[in-house]
């Protein structure tokens, strides 16, 4: 599962900002999934978790440039590659075979993701 968010906490991603990625999930949402999957699944194909929306990496940066209070210019460097410009998780299988919807939006998400980077940081010697 690719995860841009927590990368992009520390680094800005390489290409252009419209490549989209979707289903962004929180550890909460994931952890929640897992149980659920043990508890109701009678299958051993793939269910993905996720919220079901599509996300850019631009908006995607600028949550998070508005969680972290960044004022600076973000520069996209299109020289880069921008990998695969589309991929979004169909998660209707985990709506339908275990009832799962994810609970925590992306923004909030995000808060914590920061808001526990942060506190890390502030605890390391």
């Amino acid at each position: 599962m690719s995860r841009p968010a927590p990368a992009a906490t520390t680094r800005w991603c390489c290409g252009a900002p419209d490549p989209r990625r979707g289903s962004s999930s929180t550890s909460t949402t994931r952890a929640r999934g897992l149980l659920l999957a043990a508890e109701r699944l009678e299958t051993s194909e793939p269910v993905n978790l996720g919220t079901g929306r599509e996300t850019t990496i631009r908006e995607l940066a600028e949550q998070i440039e508005r969680i972290v209070g960044y004022a600076g210019e973000t520069v996209w460097d299109t020289s880069q590659p921008d990998g695969q410009p589309r991929r979004f998780l169909d998660v209707s299988r985990a709506r339908e075979l275990m009832s799962f919807e994810a609970r925590v939006p992306l923004t909030e998400g995000l808060s914590r993701t920061v808001e526990s980077f942060r506190a890390t940081v502030a605890a390391s010697p």
